[in-house]
């Protein structure tokens, strides 16, 4: 059973992404939806290669983790855990991973921003900035912690991108459903 705290956090999620409208989707164009596809494809193939390659684990596991970490966090991890026929383990092993590493992106993200902002490595203002926290932070929970610390457009160019790429989910499991057919019966 969800907690208040739970619930109020949901609730938010939910509020924030009635924002999204699709007139934010214009503003984020096609190069920004691209992004996050772009990001979306790549870190499911990284986490597959590091996992079954690097690491070692199985590939339920190793896709649980993908997708957590390619799409929306614990979210598209139990989204995902039917696809695969993920075991209760396998679930909470992918789980802990995702919101491990995207909690150490909250202060992370900002902190590179500060340097960035310093050094001037990128020319990236606090909307692109917000732009790319969208487009690689698991959680949209943690999204908005990350970009709201670095300032309200980072947060609005942020939650707009991460809310394209939550949208990107159901494709993705539609392809996974497909893509692995012979995976359902083992791992």
């Amino acid at each position: 059973m969800a907690t208040a705290k739970q619930t109020l956090l949901r609730l938010g999620v939910v509020l924030y992404g009635l924002r999204l409208t699709l007139q934010d989707l214009q503003h984020l164009g096609f190069a920004g939806i691209a992004v996050d596809a772009l990001m979306l494809s790549s870190t499911f193939a990284l986490a597959w290669f590091i996992g079954t390659r690097v690491l070692g684990l199985d590939r339920r596991t190793t896709i649980l983790i993908g997708a957590g970490s390619s799409i929306c966090g614990a979210a598209a991890v139990m989204a995902t855990e039917p696809v695969v026929r993920a075991r209760s383990d396998e679930v909470a092993v992918a789980v802990a991973t995702v919101v491990a590493f995207g909690t150490v992106s909250i202060f992370l993200y900002p902190a590179l921003f500060s340097l960035n902002a310093l050094w001037h490595f990128l020319p990236a203002d606090a909307a692109s900035f917000g732009t790319y926290i969208g487009s690689t932070v698991h959680e949209v929970a943690q999204v908005v912690a990350a970009s709201r610390t670095i300032g309200p457009e980072a947060a609005d160019a942020a939650v707009v991108a991460k809310m394209a790429r939550v949208m990107m989910l159901a494709p993705f499991l539609l392809a996974l459903s497909a893509w692995l057919p012979g995976e359902r019966s083992g791992g």
